[in-house]
């Protein structure tokens, strides 16, 4: 056991600053009674450290022991449940391999139906495209003949075109004759107005120059009568006695 100094109460027992010689003690004294107890006290205290450390390991031994056997109880039953469920799964997989016998015993059939329904629709495409090679043929030959139509139709709507400009033409020269046959009929008009204007001037000349030529006559005949006859009848009035004896006789 070391040397015990109090530093607080009484820092200068026990101190000594000079230089100290060893050894120093001249007496020793053995009380081996004490040695024992002190070596027991060690003992004991060795023994419950011993002591409280192996229960301390015990106790995690055993905490561990029964974590273990809790985890492998825990692995058991969860074993017990995964054999349930291997045999539950053999079960259904024998089911399942079952079912897919049947499945693919019906899949065989479907694919003979499916490769003889493969067979018939392959007929049916080829004679659908012998009828669809027919329909483009016959389409081409009427894509033909309507190009022949309307090539044909142009033409026709060419020569309309010539007739509708050929008769807007006669039309305007029909016109124009219209309007001149109009001016020469308002001409026309005009000039039978003139003419039967002259026709009554001339009738009336010719009348009045008819009567002037008649007196002109008569008073000439009356002349000539009278220097021929000495009478002084009118020659008017001779020739209708005259014609007078004429139809008596």
């Amino acid at each position: 056991m070391g040397l015990f100094i109090n530093k607080d109460s009484h820092p200068d027992v026990f101190k000594n600053t000079g230089d100290i010689r060893e050894p120093n003690q001249e007496l020793l004294r053995k009380d081996y009674l004490s040695e024992i107890i002190q070596e027991q006290q060690h003992a004991n205290t060795s023994f419950m450290k011993s002591f409280d450390s192996l229960q301390k390991q015990y106790l995690e031994q055993e905490y561990l022991q029964t974590s273990q056997w809790k985890t492998v109880s825990d692995k058991l039953s969860d074993l017990g449940k995964r054999n349930m469920e291997h045999t539950e799964f053999e079960s259904q997989m024998m089911e399942w391999i079952k079912s897919l016998e049947e499945k693919n015993l019906m899949l065989e059939t479907l694919l003979k139906k499916e490769e003889q329904f493969k067979q018939e629709i392959t007929e049916q495409l080829n004679n659908q495209m012998q009828s669809h090679q027919e329909m483009a043929d016959q389409l081409e030959k009427y894509e033909t003949v309507q190009d022949a139509m309307n090539a044909k139709m142009n033409e026709n709507l060419t020569l309309q075109r010539h007739i509708a400009d050929q008769l807007t033409k006669q039309e305007e020269f029909q016109n124009g004759v219209l309007i001149r046959l109009e001016k020469q009929e308002a001409l026309s008009e005009k000039i039978s107005r003139q003419l039967t204007n002259i026709r009554s001037i001339l009738f009336e000349r010719t009348h009045y120059l008819a009567d002037k030529v008649q007196e002109g006559y008569k008073l000439t005949s009356s002349y000539v009568h009278k220097l021929m006859t000495g009478s002084e009848q009118p020659f008017t009035i001779f020739l209708s006695n005259k014609k007078k004896e004429e139809n008596h006789k």
